[in-house]
């Protein structure tokens, strides 16, 4: 908890010295991308393997109705004849059958963002059949579900995570579950979004981060005796990815409008803080 109480007094004397004004009534404009890695089919059935029931996929085709088994078959044969594509498999869900690209822990991965990328440009027939294709999560805790979301569970393996939001009971009697949505949101539209409870404040997050996502520069600071250089650890490239889609740090809905010693007025950034409580 002492990690949470020296967010919520940074935030605290933060917002005694900023005002706040309305950026939009929706949720809309923002998205995110995170982190993780990238798992491959590893047999060259058709079908995935059992474990294929979490994470994210590309999504190529669904197929319904008498023999959709054997058309989603055959597509995946010239997919992998006619393309090169070892990664395509089947699925078979809600009485349909679906033909899927890859698996990846995380929509936000490199690879999936770059396997969907080339998926889009695929040529086939002389036209580009999977230009709108997206990615989509194979189970309900990849879409959101509430276990999944709750930043607890990383507590004390020394993960970072970005702040987005946060609610207090300014928000109202249910500000808990408002910081809820909001995760569940960013979830469904493919976000690796996160809830923190605290005992008068919720945080919302995106993404996991470690050691290794931060960069040691070398700067130098003119003194009276000469310049003096030290080292300073800052966002590497994933993160500042992140945070240009995320760039600010809501509170209520609001963005909070920091005033800088000299007077001059900047949107409170989004930052990292520990992912889970120690």
């Amino acid at each position: 908890m002492k990690a949470l109480s020296a967010i919520l007094v940074l935030l605290f004397f933060t917002l005694t010295a900023c005002e706040t004004r309305v950026v939009s009534d929706s949720w809309d404009r923002y998205r995110a991308l995170a982190d993780k890695s990238r798992a491959t089919p590893a047999t060259q059935s058709p079908y995935g393997p059992a474990s294929f029931t979490e994470g994210w996929a590309i999504l190529l085709e669904t197929f319904d109705g008498s023999k959709q088994d054997t058309r989603a078959a055959q597509l995946v044969k010239r997919l992998r004849h006619d393309l090169s594509l070892p990664d395509v498999w089947i699925r078979q869900i809600d009485n349909k059958t679906s033909v899927m690209r890859g698996h990846y822990f995380d929509a936000s991965d490199e690879a999936a963002r770059s396997d969907l990328r080339q998926t889009r440009m695929l040529v086939l027939d002389g036209t580009r059949p999977y230009e709108s294709v997206e990615l989509v999560p194979l189970s309900e805790s990849a879409r959101g579900g509430t276990g999944s979301m709750d930043l607890r569970q990383f507590a004390g393996k020394g993960l970072y995570t970005l702040q987005v939001a946060a609610f207090d009971e300014a928000y109202g009697k249910d500000f808990r579950k408002a910081a809820e949505r909001y995760a569940a949101e960013l979830r469904a539209k493919g976000d690796q979004a996160f809830f923190y409870h605290g005992n008068f404040l919720s945080l919302v997050t995106v993404g996991i981060f470690n050691d290794a996502d931060f960069t040691e520069v070398e700067v130098v600071q003119p003194t009276s005796r000469g310049p003096s250089k030290f080292k300073q650890r800052v966002y590497g490239p994933r993160i500042e990815y992140l945070q240009k889609t995320y760039p600010v740090n809501l509170f209520n809905g609001y963005t909070v409008v920091e005033t800088s010693p000299d007077g001059s007025k900047r949107e409170q950034p989004s930052f990292m803080v520990p992912a889970g409580a120690p």
